[in-house]
């Protein structure tokens, strides 16, 4: 699997109402540079990877009242980010697990690897190779 694998088409669709109608918002636009700067990897499958569309846009939707972007709303906003993504991160971790375990039988069956013929120990560290092959790779691109 590739990481294109990885896109899910609500995340995707999350990822074109970004695109369309928020993109060039002074909002957005403070939002991903926040992000790219406190948590350089959140766009990566190390980070939220495929859920970062949805994360983005549900932020914005969050901070929709918010009519004036100033020092004091600037720092409530990055504190309320910070906050969210940490949530997030966490719940992403267990389905980023559950997901690379998915892709890796994938992996192994599409490639004809006899799995059952590795011991235990091969195993884990196939998987944990085959993992940190994946982390690296950014999934949506702000």
């Amino acid at each position: 699997m590739t990481y294109n694998d990885l896109y899910t088409e609500e995340n995707s669709n999350d990822f074109m109402i970004l695109q369309m109608e928020y993109s060039n918002t002074e909002l957005y636009k403070e939002i991903i540079a926040f992000m790219n700067v406190a948590f350089p990897l959140w766009n990566t499958f190390e980070g939220i990877g495929n859920c970062a569309p949805q994360f983005i846009l549900s932020t914005i939707q969050n901070l929709d009242y918010i009519d004036e972007l100033n020092d004091k709303t600037l720092a409530l906003i990055y504190e309320d980010i910070s906050s969210s993504y940490i949530d997030t991160l966490k719940f992403y971790q267990i389905e980023k697990n559950s997901r690379c375990l998915d892709m890796f039988s994938s992996f192994c069956f599409n490639n004809d690897l006899d799995t059952d013929e590795w011991s235990d120990y091969e195993y884990e560290l196939k998987f944990q190779n085959y993992k940190q092959s994946l982390k690296s790779g950014i999934i949506y691109e702000f």
